[in-house]
């Protein structure tokens, strides 16, 4: 009795077991089949904004090509009156030309109203001037994203797949690099920086050996010549330089525990060192962001910040690292993301950092590099003494006729990269023209 009991319990159970299961199993399905709907609406929606992005940037450009088409018959159109008027002032001159010939063969003739004509002429020659040489009309395309689009782009790199690091910037990679001209520059003996002022394209570079820093106008001659043997006790050796603005940036070496800041001046010697802070630890690079200096430490696996005055904010430690440093750690800032990238030719690997310092280690790459440095639109380029000038990952745009000698400085500007070089015992800067 005890055990039919039992067994139709167990039923009972096993099949209201059974019959949860079944409403389970619709359950889900009817959530499978709702997800699937709302997905399938989803993507039509965002087929169809695709779809309306693409029409409304194919409009604009209809738009700009017909107004283009416009503004070039208006140019062939002012240029036929502008030779029409030109071939009629042209015999107004010729015409004056022969009354001036008279006015000449009879000295002691004068004639008021060729002189009348003479001054006509000037007007009507400076009125065409002014209205003939109007600057051009320029065209530009315009038009906006969508929400939805502009919101995926604005998500923080560190949120994205490691492999689309370099998917923020704005244009497309360089395929390579032209040699262009060289300056060669006679004094220096180890150039350690180099950086390009955005205002008027002069180029600092700092010389470890010489304890001076150097300034070099857009033809490759030298402005300055700024020593440095007065800081401290005489032994600062700089190594890398970074503007902090327009007319300011800062230099960090060894040899003398500082960071200093200068001030560009109208006068000789067009440099002024405008403060000295005194640092707990000598530095080996340093870059800046709009508010923030960033240094990284020359015999250590740390990075510090510190306000554009000079104040200390933070310091964080680079994780993953072993052992002591034996060559000179980089730091650059990536200009569109502010991500911090830390890079030591030792370890064959770039570190990245988002400006709260949380961590991303980068595949090793197979190359040495000597320098890296970031362009406006956020493309990486790095050098090495043996290869040349490559992007990221491995794209090499120019190759050395011959290795150098010491490791190169690299700075990009514009569409030009700026290459400090070691030839027969002499350095010079090589310019480079990027074609995209």
């Amino acid at each position: 009795m005890m055990e039919l009991l039992l067994r139709k319990k167990l039923n009972r159970e096993i099949s209201e077991f059974q019959k949860s299961v079944e409403a389970s199993s619709e359950s889900i399905l009817k959530y499978k089949n709702e997800l699937r709907d709302k997905c399938h609406r989803k993507c039509v929606e965002i087929w169809r904004n695709y779809e309306g992005l693409v029409e409304q940037a194919r409009q604009d450009a209809s738009d700009l090509i017909a107004e283009m088409e416009r503004g070039m018959e208006e140019e062939v159109e002012r240029c036929r009156r502008i030779l029409y008027e030109s071939k009629r002032i042209l015999q107004e001159i010729e015409r004056c030309h022969r009354n001036l010939e008279h006015l000449f063969i009879r000295e002691d003739h004068y004639d008021g109203d060729i002189l009348h004509d003479l001054k006509e002429l000037d007007t009507k020659l400076s009125m065409g001037h002014h209205k003939w040489m109007r600057p051009r009309k320029e065209y530009e395309l315009f038009f906006s994203l969508p929400n939805w689009w502009q919101k995926a782009m604005q998500q923080p790199l560190l949120n994205r797949d490691i492999g689309s690091v370099f998917c923020t910037r704005k244009t497309l990679p360089a395929e390579k690099a032209i040699k262009g001209t060289q300056w060669n520059l006679p004094k220096s003996k180890s150039i350690s920086s180099i950086i390009v002022n955005e205002n008027d394209q002069h180029v600092f570079i700092s010389d470890y050996e010489n304890q001076s820093l150097t300034e070099i106008d857009e033809d490759g001659k030298i402005v300055i010549e700024f020593s440095l043997t007065h800081i401290g006790n005489g032994q600062f050796k700089p190594l890398d330089i970074c503007s902090v603005s327009a007319h300011t940036f800062v230099v960090c070496g060894e040899g003398e525990k500082k960071m200093l800041f200068f001030k560009r001046v109208n006068i000789s010697p067009f440099l002024e060192l405008k403060n000295i802070i005194e640092t707990e630890k000598s530095f080996s690079s340093l870059c800046s962001t709009n508010e923030t200096i960033f240094v990284c430490e020359l015999s250590d696996f740390k990075i510090h910040s510190f306000t554009k005055e000079g104040n200390k904010m933070k310091t964080f430690k680079i994780k993953g690292t072993k052992g002591g440093i034996r060559f000179l750690s980089r730091i650059r800032v990536d200009p569109l993301s502010g991500n911090l990238w830390w890079a030591n030719p030792d370890y064959q690997r770039m570190i990245c950092f988002d400006p709260t310092g949380k961590q991303i280690n980068l595949p090793k790459k197979e190359e040495h590099f000597g320098d890296f440095c970031f362009d406006e639109f956020g493309q990486i380029y790095f050098c090495n003494l043996e290869i040349g000038i490559f992007s990221f990952p491995s794209k090499t745009l120019y190759k050395f006729k011959e290795p150098l000698k010491k490791n190169p400085r690299i700075f990009v500007f514009k569409n030009k990269i700026f290459v400090t070089v070691k030839k027969d015992e002499k350095f010079g800067i090589e310019i480079l023209k990027l074609f995209y």
